[in-house]
């Protein structure tokens, strides 16, 4: 029983930290395009500095700490994995 505990956790661990892993590419690929549209756009006139500003102020600044969160709470995920895999004698 313990040991089958133990290994729906280690598998439901892995499987968030695959599912975290995933949206931190997602986050790390909408700067990236948010980026090459600040940077390499023709686009100009108000609205274009307005939402250039916004995102080098605020929009880019929040992507990227949650890109580190994200990553942050996978390699939690990886270890707690890891710690209860060895807890489980395997």
């Amino acid at each position: 029983m313990v040991v089958s505990v133990t290994t729906e956790t280690e598998q439901t661990a892995r499987r968030l930290e695959s599912q975290v892993s995933t949206n931190q590419t997602k986050i790390q690929s909408l700067l990236s395009q948010g980026n090459t549209l600040a940077n390499e756009s023709q686009w100009t006139g108000p609205d274009a500095s307005r939402w250039k500003s916004h995102w080098e102020g605020e929009v880019r600044t929040t992507l990227t700490r949650i890109g580190t969160q994200l990553g942050d709470i996978a390699e939690t995920c990886t270890r707690i994995a890891g710690d209860i895999f060895t807890a489980g004698g395997r």
